[in-house]
């Protein structure tokens, strides 16, 4: 009896994860995506402009050529060296009737990490949502450090949800289920909009861009730009199936850069030059991998 709920526990285990592993780009999907400029058909990959840049971090930075140093550096195995040990300052709860009066500027809230709440010309939206209490499959690896200051079911209507990112900390499936039935748009990089399907999002909400591509809705201008990092939901294995990619948007009055994770590359000057200035930028640092 024992063996078989061991079983049956693992069976369920890895089917719950396997849905959170999402699914990359298939069929009629990944031939249009293979037109990207961005989009190796030899590697089957999208790649960065450093084409080989993840293939030589992955190298010079190989777990068993210094296991004790990776251990010390990794969050899992010494969170004293990693996150905080008291909980960060926060404004608890944030003022909603507040954030939500209209507005010709930009107001927001951020969630922690990558998470946040843009009010932009009246226009809500959502940025890099996770809500859950891991940013993996299960709950015991990545766990949330604290609470966010809202919860989901206290968050005002949104419009637009954007992503960076197929990685847990930037898309997660259980924030994403949330909004399966409300009137919400999803706009992604190229690829990601496969993952939720998945999850069965319906098509007609999911919007996806190359890199300097741009799509407009109620007057607020999304441009999908160029970031340095990579993608997949299964650690090292099967990367880059997706795009990764930094956003700008903007109204007639408001333009904000918001930068995914991105290691510094020549594409932060484009950018700057061919969008800027911004009023705002988020911009995530202190990483201590070169990845970023």
């Amino acid at each position: 009896m024992k063996i078989f709920l061991l079983i049956l526990f693992s069976a369920l285990f890895f089917l719950t994860s396997c849905i959170q592993f999402g699914e990359n780009p298939s069929g009629e999907h990944l031939e249009q995506i293979q037109k990207s400029p961005n989009y190796s058909i030899e590697d089957e990959s999208f790649k960065n402009r450093r084409e080989h840049l993840f293939e030589e971090m992955r190298a010079r930075d190989r777990f068993w050529d210094n296991p004790s140093k990776r251990f010390s550096n990794n969050m899992l195995f010494n969170s004293r060296e990693t996150v905080p040990q008291t909980d960060l300052p926060e404004i608890k709860p944030p003022n909603i009737e507040e954030f939500l009066k209209p507005t010709k500027s930009i107001k927001f809230i951020w969630f922690g990490h990558s998470s946040m709440l843009v009010n932009i010309n009246n226009v809500i939206i959502l940025i890099d949502p996770v809500f859950s209490d891991a940013a993996s499959p299960v709950s015991f690896i990545v766990p949330r450090f604290q609470p966010p200051v809202l919860g989901l079911e206290n968050l005002p209507k949104i419009d637009y949800i954007l992503i960076s990112h197929d990685h847990y900390d930037h898309l997660d499936m259980e924030t994403i289920l949330y909004f399966k039935e409300k009137k919400v748009k999803f706009i992604t990089p190229l690829g990601v909009t496969s993952h939720l399907k998945k999850w069965r999002i319906a098509e007609s909400k999911l919007f996806e861009l190359d890199w300097w591509e741009e799509i407009k809705f109620k007057g607020i201008s999304f441009v999908c730009t160029p970031a340095q990092h990579f993608s997949g939901r299964l650690g090292t294995l099967n990367v880059s199936k997706t795009l990764w990619a930094s956003w700008v948007v903007k109204s007639d009055s408001i333009n904000f850069y918001y930068s995914g994770d991105s290691g510094y590359d020549i594409h932060y000057k484009q950018i700057g030059d061919k969008y800027g200035p911004f009023d705002l930028a988020f911009t995530g640092l202190t990483q201590k991998t070169g990845f970023f």
